[in-house]
């Protein structure tokens, strides 16, 4: 969908999957101010310019590019500084002092999440937290869980079953476009729909909205917040169920 920005008027291309059938807000950008939008004032994605996602993140000397958040901007290489998380982290191991226990569900949360199919994926490109991620997706009721070797064999699992949370553990994100997403990203938005995509990464911040959209995944995790991991991604869950509860999948 084309959005417009109304304070610079910036044109933005959102993807179809991140837009809801109502009004809702949006922070730009590029001048950073947050305005809000009404889809069905919103120009026909097929007019004006392209300006889809992406483009972000080169650089070709076009100042007039949308320019990413300011954790994925540039080359987020060893010189990145540190992500700084949104939440108080809990030092020590995870596997020895385990989760932090999740807050109690309300009952019609609980009725929302048995909309989620209780299949689980896991790709962990870093090799060492595949066994921390699957304890996790079992404790938010993902009991049969896929582990993958890659993000592309994750994206053909999810046409053969209906993932409910797929979570994908690299060690650093990159500024839009994240090559390495591609595979989910290419999926049809019936498909995609269907599962929480959470990415955790050592640079991003937990539940980072703007980053999130950008790198068009449904949540973000920081590497530090792990030993919060159930309730983060239940919360993603959640988010996600009553953003996209009123589509068929």
């Amino acid at each position: 969908m084309e959005i417009t920005c109304t304070h610079c008027g910036k044109a933005l291309r959102v993807p179809d999957e991140k837009v809801p059938d109502g009004p809702f807000a949006l922070t730009c950008p590029s001048c950073k101010k947050r305005f809000k939008v009404d889809p069905s004032e919103q120009q026909d994605p097929g007019s004006g310019d392209d300006m889809s996602f992406a483009g972000l993140g080169d650089d070709d000397g076009d100042s007039s590019r949308v320019t990413p958040p300011p954790d994925l901007a540039g080359d987020l290489g060893s010189a990145a500084a540190p992500a700084q998380s949104t939440t108080t982290t809990t030092t020590g191991s995870i596997g020895a002092g385990g989760f932090r226990p999740m807050r109690s569900l309300q009952p019609a949360e609980k009725l929302l999440l048995d909309q989620l199919s209780p299949v689980g994926g896991i790709v962990d490109i870093t090799g060492g937290e595949a066994g921390i991620i699957e304890k996790a997706l079992d404790l938010v009721g993902m009991h049969e869980v896929h582990r993958y070797e890659s993000i592309e064999a994750a994206a053909a699992g999810m046409t053969d079953i209906e993932v409910g949370v797929l979570v994908l553990r690299v060690e650093k994100a990159s500024a839009p476009p994240f090559e390495l997403l591609q595979p989910i990203h290419a999926l049809p938005m019936a498909l995609r729909r269907r599962t929480v995509v959470a990415l955790i990464a050592d640079n991003v911040r937990s539940h980072d909205g703007q980053v999130a959209f950008f790198l068009q995944v449904n949540c973000t995790i920081s590497s530090k917040d792990l030993v919060k991991l159930p309730d983060l991604l239940r919360r993603a869950m959640l988010h996600h169920l009553q953003l996209y509860r009123h589509w068929e999948s």
